[in-house]
């Protein structure tokens, strides 16, 4: 997020209860660290990162991204 704007959090839900809220910078980190773990090839790709701030319909299509990611 830009300088002075809140970044967005992440509601994660595990077997349909909420697990916890995480921004979009910690999915990111983790991510990174299963590849290390696993390999690049192992992993799902990873919606990307954006230079300029989301726009609501941007932060729900993220949203989706990231719930797909964490599925697979």
């Amino acid at each position: 997020a830009k300088k002075g704007q809140p970044e967005s959090a992440y509601n994660i839900h595990v077997n349909g209860v909420l697990h916890c809220r995480v921004r979009y910078s910690q999915l990111l980190g983790l991510h990174e660290q299963i590849k290390k773990e696993y390999g690049s090839n192992v992993v799902p790709s990873f919606p990307p990162k954006k230079i300029f701030t989301l726009t609501l319909a941007e932060v729900e299509q993220r949203r989706e991204q990231l719930e797909k990611y964490m599925q697979a």
